[in-house]
């Protein structure tokens, strides 16, 4: 069984709108530890700007205590433990388990659910977001990278990023209990395995896991994305077309700096720097016949001001755009 048994650590003020996060650690941490610590105290100061929501801080004996000690001092912020038997690893949980469990809220009756990572720049949390998908009429947002159904965990697409992902509508939970009895019985084995195979020769290679990096994704990419498809609903979606590593040999180290700088403090002169630089990468080997690196190569030099661009599309046309 893969029950996941919820202990409400710190209640915050309580809303029908939720913004929600998870924090724990592993025994080989792909970052260093402190670098976490830094990060929820960050997420936690600019998770303000979302005035109305309740803030929860998914945790397990690995993280609760500095959870615990970050929260303190603001009244919207909840902390709740998680415990799951059959994905217990001595002190905490297998792998990145923990990511799976910040889901939660998507299958509670709110009005909004809002999943995030904690290592977000502070503009992914800006509320006009919400009120865009108001104008929109839409009751889901996917944030998306151009290729990055080439990630093993995503494979199709207008793959969902889990780093931003919001829902007004209540999905069922049985969706994340079958895929977690997935993995228990085995059956996700060989998927599994390719993600952990992907996972170790990337730049900053991941530790090999029973719940490895991305299975997040692979579980957005399968159960939630067809429901979503099934249901017909109306998404709002942002597709970013700045996303090298997905299509491109190994950018040299300034480029990959002022990437990074434009992801956390974007910019128009960091723009054309980089829509230069993508214009004249090396692509990787095969890449050049996939449809969406076409679409790459026509979509770039028609951006104007920013990387990002928006579609407006019902489930049913998700992969057709």
């Amino acid at each position: 069984m893969s029950q996941i048994e919820i202990t409400v650590l710190k209640q915050g003020t309580p809303s029908r709108k939720v913004l929600t996060c998870c924090f724990f650690t592993v025994g080989e941490a792909y970052r260093d530890f402190k670098q976490y610590i830094g990060n929820l105290r960050r997420f936690v100061i600019d998770s303000e700007q979302l005035t109305d929501f309740e803030v929860r801080i998914y945790t397990d004996d690995t993280g609760k205590e500095y959870a615990l000690e970050i929260a303190k001092g603001f009244p919207r912020i909840s902390v709740l433990h998680y415990d799951c038997p059959a994905f217990r690893d001595g002190k905490g949980h297998s792998g990145m388990f923990g990511t799976l469990v910040r889901f939660l809220p998507m299958f509670e009756d709110l009005d909004i659910a809002w999943c995030s990572d904690i290592d977000i720049p502070r503009h992914y949390l800006n509320p006009v977001l919400l009120k865009q998908m108001s104008n929109h009429k839409t009751d889901i947002y996917i944030s998306t990278y151009i290729c990055y159904e080439r990630n093993l965990r995503s494979s199709r697409r207008n793959s969902v990023v889990a780093n931003k992902f919001i829902t007004k509508v209540q999905f069922p939970r049985a969706l994340l209990t079958r895929f977690l009895n997935m993995i228990i019985n085995g059956k996700l084995n060989e998927r599994l395995t390719a993600i952990n195979q992907e996972n170790a020769t990337k730049h900053t290679p991941k530790p090999l896991s029973k719940v490895p990096y991305g299975t997040d994704e692979l579980f957005m990419n399968t159960y939630i994305y067809n429901w979503i498809v099934s249901k017909n609903i109306r998404i709002m979606l942002d597709r970013d077309y700045f996303a090298p590593w997905l299509m491109f040999k190994m950018l040299r180290k300034e480029h990959r700096i002022l990437m990074q700088k434009y992801y956390y403090y974007p910019s128009h002169s960091t723009f054309l720097e980089i829509k230069k630089i993508l214009a004249n990468a090396e692509p990787e080997p095969g890449v050049t016949e996939a449809a969406c690196y076409k679409d790459f190569v026509e979509t770039l030099p028609k951006l104007k001001s920013s990387s990002i661009l928006r579609f407006v599309v019902k489930g049913e046309n998700l992969e057709k755009i």
